[in-house]
């Protein structure tokens, strides 16, 4: 977020959403200005993935915004259902909501290879998964 601060957000006002995909949101400045309030998210087919109605959950769902306009491919306009702060690098959820992501990226592979089974590990267990 614009200098680390958190953004108040109220209820009923319109958001934007950035799909800024997993790099990018490590640099993105969300910001609230008199015109706008603009807040980033690492995954990057947000907007292919929901569809007006969707609601996504931010900072543990302590943060409800719904979907009400899919404005392009890395933008989407939302209305906030909840009074919160919201700060920086807040986990979001998207319930309901398919989503297209890997359960397992090149690192977990690498990590069950060279270090599960070489242990000789029973089983791993997977979280937050489909």
């Amino acid at each position: 977020l614009k200098d680390h601060e958190p953004i108040e957000l109220e209820a009923g006002q319109d958001i934007i959403v950035y799909a800024a995909g997993p790099e990018e949101y490590l640099t993105y400045e969300g910001y609230k200005n008199e015109t706008e309030t603009k807040i980033g998210c690492s995954y990057a087919k947000l907007c292919e993935s929901v569809h007006p109605g969707n609601k996504l959950l931010f900072a543990d769902g302590s943060v409800v915004i719904e979907v009400t306009e899919i404005l392009d491919e890395r933008n989407l306009k939302g209305k906030v259902l909840n009074n919160k702060k919201l700060g920086e690098r807040k986990n979001g959820n998207l319930p309901g909501v398919k989503v297209d992501l890997d359960v397992l990226q090149p690192k977990d592979v690498d990590d069950i290879k060279n270090f599960c089974c070489v242990n000789k590990m029973d089983y791993v267990a997977v979280s937050f998964v489909q």
